[in-house]
């Protein structure tokens, strides 16, 4: 994989515990990494299982690899396209090149709007 074809920034994030207000333990997401990425998205065929199952939309992201992305962990996460993706996998694939493979779990509104055209189209075709 060449350096052109990572065109996508994407930050990997790292939990760490905070202090609320009340003195209270909270876990914060901060930047651990910023790095440019290939980004592939699951296959038509996947979107739709998932979409049917919970919402849920798959990507894998490649990355020139390097010490800081050999310590991420499943534990993190991923932040692109103004979502945050759980790290599911995480495979080296040679001395260059790492792959993670993340799940965006998608929100309530867009779960609904989903199943909604969904069943339009399954009445579409049931009255046609």
């Amino acid at each position: 994989m060449s350096a052109s074809d990572r065109t996508e920034l994407i930050v990997i994030q790292r939990a760490t515990a905070t202090e609320d207000e009340h003195g209270g333990e909270v876990m914060a997401w901060n930047a651990y990494a910023q790095r440019r990425a290939r980004v592939k998205f699951g296959t038509a065929q996947e979107s739709r299982e998932a979409a049917q199952e919970a919402g849920a939309q798959s990507a894998t992201f490649e990355c020139e690899r390097s010490s800081t992305l050999d310590s991420v962990t499943l534990a993190d996460r991923i932040a692109y396209l103004g979502s945050s993706w759980d790290i599911i996998e995480r495979a080296p694939l040679d001395r260059r090149v790492i792959r993670f493979t993340g799940v965006r779990v998608a929100s309530l509104n867009e779960t609904i709007a989903s199943t909604g055209q969904a069943l339009e189209s399954d009445s579409a075709l049931s009255l046609g």
